[in-house]
């Protein structure tokens, strides 16, 4: 009698949960040291080069780990290769997203958080979460019409995933989603997600007939900063002067560029921000409100992947030419020679006025996208490689093995002539400054 009873109780239990793969929430990351970068195995037949990802498993045995299916929306996968209590996937650093399955566990996406990078090791933690039925659990899909692409907040969290928007697997409850996208009506309603449903939502965005575009406020660890909207266009890049005498060398030949629509960061990175999201302060002049300086190109990438990390984001350096046509005004531009106005004196920190030190962000007058501090305070490191005009395309971000980055707007320490908002220098990926800082673009 006593057997009956514990094995009813057994089948109660096993009816009563339902086995559920699950990602762990900010588990991936770069890591170094697993992998040996010079290794055949690295790249595939036509020379390719690949990034690897360690997948750490929790609760899920030596022969499902085995049975586990990957897919994901690039190139097939190179190779897997099963290993004790971790699986690592060599796949294309290009890829947004991985698709796990197993015939028993159900199945999981997850979109990463920051773009990989070739040849490089990066890791993530996969659990078998197992959810009670009385907890409840249903399946949410929303697309938006005329197009998709459109940022997903549920909640208040914004979602990396946009639409189309997919989880197989989402918990019971009311739930406020936010959809976003640039050009549209941000659009706000609430669905009740029930046990076993499957609701589906096709939402019609509105073009926005007064043109304007929503900027965003991020918060992380108690830090906001705002980002605000670029509407891309046609400009020319380059020594705009009417005297050519005026014009360096590599600030020419100017030529037509077009952009897409952006989000670029009101101020410069600063030094609460770089706190909140790195846990230290490497900068010379302390100040929560100071621009973020002494970091490396390399230390603003860290900072990039970690933020991304703590917003679902996309977060990255802006190309020279996102960087130029928003200091210039974008397609309100007033064609200024500083970020705003003609007199540097209203819209800069330079070398007559600056006393030789940095000032808090957002002091000046803004340019007119509203945008602060783009020409002075400190140089803003963009993501291009250094290449004289001659040499680049349109809006290019180029792969070679230079050391050396774009820097622009001018500093503190430099004369107004330095910080007119064609003037473009470089500096060592590798090496720091204190006249050195960032800021931050993102795309819709």
């Amino acid at each position: 009698m006593r057997r009956i009873l514990i094995l009813g109780l057994l089948m109660l239990l096993s009816f009563g949960a339902i086995a559920q793969l699950e990602v762990k929430e900010g588990s991936f990351k770069e890591v170094a040291g697993f992998i040996n970068i010079n290794t055949d195995k690295m790249y595939d037949d036509n020379d390719k080069p690949y990034a690897v990802l360690k997948i750490k498993t929790e609760n899920i045995n030596d022969k499902q780990r085995h049975e586990l299916l990957f897919q994901g929306n690039a190139a097939t996968f190179f190779e897997i290769e099963y290993k004790v209590g971790e699986v690592w996937v060599y796949l294309s650093y290009y890829a947004t997203y991985i698709k796990i399955s197993h015939p028993d566990l159900s199945s999981t996406e997850f979109w990463f958080p920051f773009d990989m990078e070739p040849k490089k090791g990066y890791e993530m933690v996969l659990m078998n979460k197992t959810v009670k039925n009385n907890e409840g659990w249903g399946s949410l899909s929303i697309i938006t019409e005329p197009e998709n692409g459109a940022t997903i907040a549920l909640n208040g969290r914004l979602m990396s995933q946009k639409t189309p928007y997919i989880n197989d697997m989402i918990s019971t409850g009311i739930y406020e989603i936010k959809i976003l996208k640039p050009g549209y009506d941000t659009i706000v309603q609430k669905i009740e997600i029930k046990d076993g449903a499957k609701e589906v939502l096709n939402i019609v965005l509105n073009n926005n007939k007064n043109g304007i575009i929503e900027n965003r406020i991020y918060t992380v660890n108690g830090v906001s900063f705002d980002m605000v909207f670029v509407k891309g266009g046609v400009f020319t890049m380059g020594c705009t002067s009417n005297d050519d005498k005026d014009c360096l060398e590599d600030e020419k030949p100017t030529r037509p560029i077009s952009l897409n629509d952006y989000y670029i960061g009101k101020y410069e990175v600063t030094q609460s921000l770089w706190e909140a999201v790195m846990n230290s302060n490497p900068s010379n002049w302390k100040g929560e409100n100071l621009p973020v300086e002494q970091v490396n190109w390399e230390e603003c990438q860290s900072f990039i992947r970690k933020l991304n990390q703590l917003t679902c984001q996309n977060f990255r350096l802006p190309t020279e030419a996102e960087w130029e046509y928003a200091a210039r005004g974008g397609n309100k531009s007033c064609e200024y020679l500083y970020s705003g106005d003609n007199n540097i004196k209203n819209v800069a920190w330079y070398t007559d006025n600056s006393r030789n030190t940095t000032h808090p962000v957002g002091k000046k007058t803004p340019n007119e996208l509203g945008l602060y501090d783009m020409s002075g305070n400190v140089f803003e490191w963009c993501q291009d490689i250094w290449y004289n005009y001659s040499s680049l395309h349109n809006n290019q971000t180029d792969t070679d093995m230079s050391n050396y980055r774009v820097i622009r707007g001018g500093c503190f320490a430099v004369y107004a002539w330095l910080c007119k908002v064609w003037f473009r220098s470089y500096y060592d990926q590798d090496e720091r400054s204190n006249d050195i800082g960032f800021r931050l673009v993102l795309e819709p």
